[in-house]
Protein backbone atom coordinates (compact mmCIF):
# COMPACT_ATOMS: atom_id res chain seq x y z
CA UNK A 1 0.00 0.00 0.00
CA UNK A 2 1.28 3.24 -1.16
CA UNK A 3 1.40 5.92 1.81
CA UNK A 4 0.43 9.74 0.77
CA UNK A 5 2.68 12.56 1.62
CA UNK A 6 0.94 14.59 4.00
CA UNK A 7 3.14 17.10 4.48
CA UNK A 8 1.65 19.34 2.15
CA UNK A 9 0.63 22.76 3.20
CA UNK A 10 -2.89 22.19 2.78
CA UNK A 11 -3.01 18.81 4.40
CA UNK A 12 -1.55 20.69 7.68
CA UNK A 13 -4.31 23.25 7.34
CA UNK A 14 -7.19 20.75 7.59
CA UNK A 15 -5.37 19.03 10.68
CA UNK A 16 -5.10 22.60 12.26
CA UNK A 17 -9.06 23.40 11.74
CA UNK A 18 -10.03 19.96 13.15
CA UNK A 19 -7.94 20.10 16.15
CA UNK A 20 -8.98 23.69 16.81
CA UNK A 21 -12.93 22.94 16.70
CA UNK A 22 -12.24 19.49 18.99
CA UNK A 23 -10.63 21.80 21.46
CA UNK A 24 -13.48 24.79 21.19
CA UNK A 25 -15.86 21.65 22.31
CA UNK A 26 -14.25 20.09 25.01
CA UNK A 27 -13.66 23.68 26.07
CA UNK A 28 -17.11 24.69 25.78
CA UNK A 29 -18.46 20.99 27.51
CA UNK A 30 -16.71 22.10 30.05
CA UNK A 31 -17.90 25.22 30.93
CA UNK A 32 -21.30 24.15 30.81
CA UNK A 33 -20.35 21.68 33.67
CA UNK A 34 -18.81 23.87 35.87
CA UNK A 35 -21.58 26.57 35.92
CA UNK A 36 -24.51 23.52 36.43
CA UNK A 37 -24.79 22.61 32.80
CA UNK A 38 -27.16 19.93 34.04
CA UNK A 39 -30.08 22.31 34.46
CA UNK A 40 -32.58 22.74 32.04
CA UNK A 41 -32.29 25.89 30.11
CA UNK A 42 -34.11 28.80 30.89
CA UNK A 43 -37.19 29.08 29.00
CA UNK A 44 -37.69 31.76 26.14
CA UNK A 45 -39.80 34.72 25.80
CA UNK A 46 -42.33 32.82 23.67
CA UNK A 47 -42.56 29.54 25.28
CA UNK A 48 -44.08 29.14 28.62
CA UNK A 49 -42.40 27.26 31.65
CA UNK A 50 -43.63 23.11 32.64
CA UNK A 51 -46.13 23.35 36.01
CA UNK A 52 -44.58 23.18 38.76
CA UNK A 53 -45.83 20.41 40.98
CA UNK A 54 -48.57 21.32 43.24
CA UNK A 55 -48.08 22.95 46.77
CA UNK A 56 -48.92 20.59 49.62
CA UNK A 57 -52.93 21.20 50.26
CA UNK A 58 -53.27 21.91 53.96
CA UNK A 59 -54.96 19.31 56.12
CA UNK A 60 -58.31 20.49 57.49
CA UNK A 61 -58.78 21.68 60.95
CA UNK A 62 -60.06 19.06 63.26
CA UNK A 63 -63.18 18.53 64.93
CA UNK A 64 -61.68 19.50 68.38
CA UNK A 65 -60.16 22.50 67.57
CA UNK A 66 -62.71 23.54 65.42
CA UNK A 67 -64.98 23.26 68.67
CA UNK A 68 -62.72 25.18 70.50
CA UNK A 69 -62.34 27.75 68.34
CA UNK A 70 -66.24 28.18 68.28
CA UNK A 71 -66.13 28.40 71.96
CA UNK A 72 -63.25 30.59 72.34
CA UNK A 73 -65.64 33.40 69.85
CA UNK A 74 -68.84 32.66 70.13
CA UNK A 75 -71.00 34.95 67.47
CA UNK A 76 -73.58 36.96 68.59
CA UNK A 77 -76.59 34.76 67.17
CA UNK A 78 -75.08 32.07 69.81
CA UNK A 79 -75.05 33.90 72.55
CA UNK A 80 -78.08 35.23 72.58
CA UNK A 81 -81.24 34.20 74.03
CA UNK A 82 -83.85 32.26 72.01
CA UNK A 83 -86.63 34.38 72.17
CA UNK A 84 -89.89 32.47 73.90
CA UNK A 85 -92.89 32.69 72.78
CA UNK A 86 -95.85 34.06 74.70
CA UNK A 87 -98.00 31.71 75.89
CA UNK A 88 -101.96 31.77 75.83
CA UNK A 89 -104.14 32.40 78.85
CA UNK A 90 -105.70 29.61 80.76
CA UNK A 91 -109.34 29.03 79.42
CA UNK A 92 -110.85 30.13 83.10
CA UNK A 93 -108.82 33.32 83.32
CA UNK A 94 -110.63 36.16 84.44
CA UNK A 95 -110.88 39.29 82.56
CA UNK A 96 -107.77 41.70 83.81
CA UNK A 97 -109.91 45.29 85.13
CA UNK A 98 -107.44 47.44 86.34
CA UNK A 99 -103.50 47.20 85.67
CA UNK A 100 -102.73 48.99 88.75
CA UNK A 101 -104.76 47.40 91.30
CA UNK A 102 -102.72 45.41 93.61
CA UNK A 103 -104.71 43.03 95.66
CA UNK A 104 -104.10 41.58 99.52
CA UNK A 105 -104.47 38.57 100.96
CA UNK A 106 -109.02 38.95 100.85
CA UNK A 107 -108.25 39.41 97.21
CA UNK A 108 -109.58 42.62 97.06
CA UNK A 109 -107.83 45.75 95.43
CA UNK A 110 -106.21 48.43 97.70
CA UNK A 111 -108.27 50.61 95.80
CA UNK A 112 -111.68 51.91 97.09
CA UNK A 113 -114.20 50.28 95.69
CA UNK A 114 -115.75 53.45 94.28
CA UNK A 115 -112.36 54.17 92.48
CA UNK A 116 -112.60 50.32 91.17
CA UNK A 117 -115.95 50.78 89.40
CA UNK A 118 -115.46 54.09 88.12
CA UNK A 119 -111.89 53.36 86.63
CA UNK A 120 -111.81 54.57 83.13
CA UNK A 121 -113.31 52.32 80.71
CA UNK A 122 -114.75 50.14 83.33
CA UNK A 123 -118.34 48.51 82.69
CA UNK A 124 -120.18 45.43 84.09
CA UNK A 125 -121.30 42.71 82.06
CA UNK A 126 -124.48 40.43 83.44
CA UNK A 127 -123.14 36.78 84.05
CA UNK A 128 -126.89 35.62 83.53
CA UNK A 129 -125.77 31.84 83.60
CA UNK A 130 -124.07 31.74 87.25
CA UNK A 131 -127.04 34.43 88.41
CA UNK A 132 -130.81 33.52 89.88
CA UNK A 133 -132.63 35.72 87.07
CA UNK A 134 -131.72 32.24 84.70
CA UNK A 135 -132.51 30.14 87.83
CA UNK A 136 -135.91 32.29 88.24
CA UNK A 137 -136.92 31.79 84.80
CA UNK A 138 -136.33 28.32 84.66
CA UNK A 139 -138.93 27.83 87.64
CA UNK A 140 -140.82 30.24 85.62
CA UNK A 141 -140.99 28.01 82.44
CA UNK A 142 -141.32 24.68 84.03
CA UNK A 143 -144.75 25.61 85.33
CA UNK A 144 -145.86 26.02 81.86
CA UNK A 145 -147.99 23.72 80.05
CA UNK A 146 -145.59 22.93 77.46
CA UNK A 147 -143.02 22.13 79.79
CA UNK A 148 -142.60 19.01 78.86
CA UNK A 149 -141.86 20.24 74.81
CA UNK A 150 -138.41 20.91 74.20
CA UNK A 151 -138.54 23.67 71.60
CA UNK A 152 -141.71 25.15 74.24
CA UNK A 153 -139.84 25.25 76.97
CA UNK A 154 -136.81 27.00 75.29
CA UNK A 155 -138.88 29.58 73.42
CA UNK A 156 -139.90 30.46 76.97
CA UNK A 157 -136.43 30.86 78.41
CA UNK A 158 -135.55 32.83 74.90
CA UNK A 159 -138.03 35.25 75.95
CA UNK A 160 -137.10 35.29 79.75
CA UNK A 161 -133.69 36.47 78.56
CA UNK A 162 -135.36 38.80 76.56
CA UNK A 163 -137.19 40.87 78.78
CA UNK A 164 -133.58 40.96 81.02
CA UNK A 165 -132.67 44.41 80.30
CA UNK A 166 -129.68 45.07 82.98
CA UNK A 167 -127.50 43.93 80.81
CA UNK A 168 -124.52 46.25 81.48
CA UNK A 169 -124.05 48.53 84.36
CA UNK A 170 -121.64 51.49 84.20
CA UNK A 171 -120.52 53.89 86.86
CA UNK A 172 -118.87 57.41 85.80
CA UNK A 173 -117.65 59.79 88.63
CA UNK A 174 -116.37 63.53 87.45
CA UNK A 175 -113.36 65.42 89.00
CA UNK A 176 -115.95 67.56 91.41
CA UNK A 177 -117.42 63.60 92.39
CA UNK A 178 -120.75 63.80 90.67
CA UNK A 179 -121.40 60.14 89.38
CA UNK A 180 -124.03 58.51 87.45
CA UNK A 181 -124.81 55.21 86.67
CA UNK A 182 -126.10 54.33 83.22
CA UNK A 183 -127.40 50.46 83.01
CA UNK A 184 -127.70 48.89 79.59
CA UNK A 185 -129.59 46.25 77.26
CA UNK A 186 -127.18 44.23 75.23
CA UNK A 187 -128.12 42.54 72.10
CA UNK A 188 -125.32 40.19 70.49
CA UNK A 189 -122.72 43.17 69.83
CA UNK A 190 -125.51 46.20 70.32
CA UNK A 191 -126.13 48.23 73.45
CA UNK A 192 -128.88 50.48 74.07
CA UNK A 193 -129.26 52.79 77.13
CA UNK A 194 -132.22 51.71 79.32
CA UNK A 195 -131.85 53.99 82.30
CA UNK A 196 -129.26 56.72 83.43
CA UNK A 197 -129.61 58.98 86.29
CA UNK A 198 -126.89 61.13 88.96
CA UNK A 199 -126.33 58.49 91.98
CA UNK A 200 -124.07 59.02 95.06
CA UNK A 201 -121.57 56.49 95.77
CA UNK A 202 -120.46 55.85 98.86
CA UNK A 203 -117.56 52.98 100.17
CA UNK A 204 -119.30 51.11 103.18
CA UNK A 205 -116.29 48.80 103.58
CA UNK A 206 -113.25 47.34 101.67
CA UNK A 207 -115.77 45.13 99.78
CA UNK A 208 -119.17 47.02 99.69
CA UNK A 209 -120.64 49.95 98.02
CA UNK A 210 -123.92 52.02 98.50
CA UNK A 211 -125.50 53.52 95.80
CA UNK A 212 -127.99 55.91 96.45
CA UNK A 213 -130.50 57.75 93.42
CA UNK A 214 -131.30 61.32 93.62
CA UNK A 215 -133.83 61.49 91.55
CA UNK A 216 -134.10 62.48 88.18
CA UNK A 217 -132.69 60.56 84.79
CA UNK A 218 -133.71 59.15 82.00
CA UNK A 219 -135.88 55.70 81.05
CA UNK A 220 -137.29 53.77 83.88
CA UNK A 221 -135.07 51.52 86.27
CA UNK A 222 -134.69 48.05 86.09
CA UNK A 223 -133.01 47.18 89.20
CA UNK A 224 -133.93 48.52 93.09
CA UNK A 225 -137.25 49.24 91.60
CA UNK A 226 -138.78 49.38 95.09
CA UNK A 227 -135.93 51.69 96.55
CA UNK A 228 -133.75 54.81 96.53
CA UNK A 229 -130.36 53.26 97.79
CA UNK A 230 -128.90 49.32 97.18
CA UNK A 231 -125.56 47.87 98.98
CA UNK A 232 -123.56 46.20 95.94
CA UNK A 233 -121.30 43.62 97.39
CA UNK A 234 -117.40 43.27 95.82
CA UNK A 235 -115.94 39.96 96.86
CA UNK A 236 -112.88 40.37 94.25
CA UNK A 237 -111.42 43.39 92.28
CA UNK A 238 -113.60 42.05 88.64
CA UNK A 239 -117.08 40.95 90.51
CA UNK A 240 -119.99 42.92 91.67
CA UNK A 241 -123.10 41.25 93.49
CA UNK A 242 -126.20 42.79 93.55
CA UNK A 243 -129.34 41.37 95.32
CA UNK A 244 -132.95 43.11 93.49
CA UNK A 245 -135.99 42.23 94.81
CA UNK A 246 -137.09 40.81 91.45
CA UNK A 247 -134.07 39.04 90.18
CA UNK A 248 -132.51 37.70 93.46
CA UNK A 249 -128.96 37.71 93.38
CA UNK A 250 -127.21 38.70 89.94
CA UNK A 251 -123.31 38.93 88.95
CA UNK A 252 -121.64 41.34 86.97
CA UNK A 253 -117.84 40.52 85.92
CA UNK A 254 -116.09 43.69 85.11
CA UNK A 255 -114.53 43.81 81.11
CA UNK A 256 -112.61 47.09 80.03
CA UNK A 257 -113.68 48.56 76.71
CA UNK A 258 -117.21 47.23 76.78
CA UNK A 259 -118.34 50.51 76.18
CA UNK A 260 -117.23 53.33 74.04
CA UNK A 261 -118.47 56.83 75.29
Amino acid sequence: MQLRNITSPQTFGIIDCAFLLRASGAALLLSLVACGGTNPPPASAGTLPLASAPSQVPAAPSVSAASSASTAAPTASATAEPSKPQSAPPADAKPATFATAEQDSSGMPEQSPIATVTAAGAAFLIDYRNSDAKAKAEAACAKDPKKDDPAAKAACMDKARTQFLPDVLVFKSDKKGNATLTIYKRTESALAEVFKAPVSLKDESPKALKVTFKGGGSGARPLFKNSNSATIQMPNSYTLEVTDTQYGTLRYEAKIGLVNE
